[in-house]
């Protein structure tokens, strides 16, 4: 691996090994370091040569099979998560790339997680598509949907004005998973009349806080 102009050496620890009858062994531990900038992952090749300068012209330089090296800071970030969770942020979904021009535009409105993208995408799906610069019939905004709605997070509603605490709660899809009749009594969405699946004022209300 090459020297980096300015920066300390890309592999550390003790990369000089003794040869034996022309096989050697690496007995410490050998590892690869980074600068404060995130790097992209990147193919690489291990070489090996002779350090004695008569030795130089009776041994072949040694190479290894190209390989990727990743780095994890920039991989925690660009990974997409199958079933994200509602605090995640939004560039775990699909088409919104960390630090990408989505993702600039959606945090510069507060839209940083999941459950604010989806509070956003159903409260005034018109400024949504706005952020993003798509249309709602196209491919990628189907893709971030649907990647939004791959969460099995969950909504709690509470109605503010029932002394009760009667309330609903709600999936990703805004379907209705248990009616909440007063507390400690919930009744699962099997059990509870479509009256109660289709009434839109409870979900809206919820989504939009009033």
């Amino acid at each position: 691996m090459s020297e980096r102009e300015g920066k300390r050496r890309m592999l550390q620890g003790n990369t000089c090994l003794q040869l034996n009858k022309g096989v050697c062994y690496v007995r410490n531990k050998i590892s690869f370091t980074h600068s404060a900038e995130h790097t992209r992952n990147s193919l690489y090749r291990l070489v090996a040569v002779v350090v004695d300068a008569d030795l130089m012209n009776g041994v072949e330089v040694a190479t290894t099979e190209a390989f990727v090296m990743k780095d994890r800071r920039y991989i925690c970030k660009s990974q997409k998560h199958v079933c994200p969770s509602l605090s995640d942020k939004v560039c775990y979904l699909k088409q919104i790339g960390y630090k990408g021009p989505r993702y600039t535009r959606l945090k510069d409105t507060n839209v940083c997680t999941l459950k604010d993208l989806l509070r956003l995408l159903y409260t005034n799906p018109k400024r949504h598509e706005e952020i993003l610069e798509l249309k709602a019939s196209c491919k990628f905004w189907d893709e971030i949907v649907k990647s939004a709605q791959a969460s099995n997070g969950t909504f709690l509603y509470l109605d503010p004005r029932d002394e009760q605490k009667t309330g609903v709660v709600l999936d990703v899809k805004l379907q209705l998973k248990v009616l909440i009749v007063e507390p400690h009594r919930y009744i699962s969405q099997c059990h509870i009349s479509n009256v109660y699946g289709n009434d839109f004022n409870i979900h809206r209300n919820f989504i939009t806080g009033t």
